[in-house]
């Protein structure tokens, strides 16, 4: 029993030391020289003349001394296969971590002739031509690296998303806001002056104005003028002449009421003449 116990405490010591080693390794294998594969980002090609060409590409050295050349041949020779192609000098791009342009002119070329072309960067740690890397997975060196780039990388996400849900907060808040201080009453259109005038028409008022006090004058110089004419003695205008005489005496006394007009002998007399009773005369 003692024995079993003796191994088991063995097997959890190498077990620790081993995941230890391999703990430091991945966290100070950066001490040593790292290196990583260079990276081809873009190819392209411009001002193609007569015989000559200009080749680009954008080479990022992953932080390595790294040089780069250009392959070129005729289309459909497979000259990248059979490493027939023709290439040019080797230049430097120096040890940057990000892409860096590079260029070079081509001369005597055959005209009316396809070609095809490709960069090839090298450092210590590999190849890279046409954007892809030559190793197809990364290396232990490489393991802490790229766990740096993947930490700082997260690290950026994290801020990004923090900032993201801050200002959208902010954002919420500021409508709102916007939606209590809108007032109740919004300008849809502010009043402009018109180019003419739609109304009232005062023509046409003035117009209708005009004719109605004219046919009212003329209606009323014509009424006065026949009832000038009509004989004193006629029953209806003595009946006409007798209501606006009451009318006049209602309206009179409802002006001043408790206060009646004594009747005058005139009043009286035309009141005797209106209603067709006569006193005794003097004569009888």
């Amino acid at each position: 029993m003692l024995l079993m116990r003796i191994r088991g405490a063995w097997a959890g010591l190498a077990t620790t030391a081993v995941l230890g080693a391999l703990s430091w390794m991945l966290t100070f294998g950066s001490t040593f020289a790292l290196a990583a594969s260079p990276a081809i980002e873009a190819e392209s090609f411009f001002d193609i003349g007569s015989g000559s060409a200009t080749l680009n590409a954008i080479v990022n050295a992953q932080s390595v001394l790294t040089s780069y050349v250009f392959e070129y041949g005729k289309s459909g020779e497979a000259c990248f296969a059979s490493s027939s192609c023709t290439r040019t000098s080797s230049a430097s791009v120096g040890a940057t971590g990000e892409g860096v342009g590079v260029s070079i002119q081509l001369g005597a070329l055959e005209s009316s002739t396809t070609y095809e072309f490709r960069a090839i960067a090298s450092n210590a740690s590999g190849d890279a031509a046409n954007g892809t890397q030559k190793d197809l997975y990364p290396t232990i060196r490489q393991l802490p690296l790229l766990g740096v780039a993947w930490a700082d990388l997260y690290r950026r996400t994290r801020v990004e998303e923090t900032v993201f849900e801050s200002l959208t907060g902010q954002y919420e808040l500021a409508k709102v806001q916007e939606a209590r201080e809108m007032p109740s009453v919004n300008v849809l259109d502010p009043a402009d002056v018109p180019e003419r005038k739609s109304g009232p028409p005062r023509t046409m008022i003035v117009l209708f104005l005009t004719f109605f006090v004219f046919a009212a004058a003329s209606t009323w110089i014509w009424a006065r003028i026949r009832w000038q004419n009509i004989d004193p003695a006629d029953p209806g205008k003595m009946l006409t002449l007798e209501i606006a005489h009451t009318i006049r005496r209602k309206l009179s006394s409802l002006r001043t009421p408790g206060l009646r007009k004594m009747p005058t002998a005139d009043s009286t007399n035309r009141d005797d003449r209106g209603s067709g009773l006569n006193g005794p005369s003097r004569e009888e």
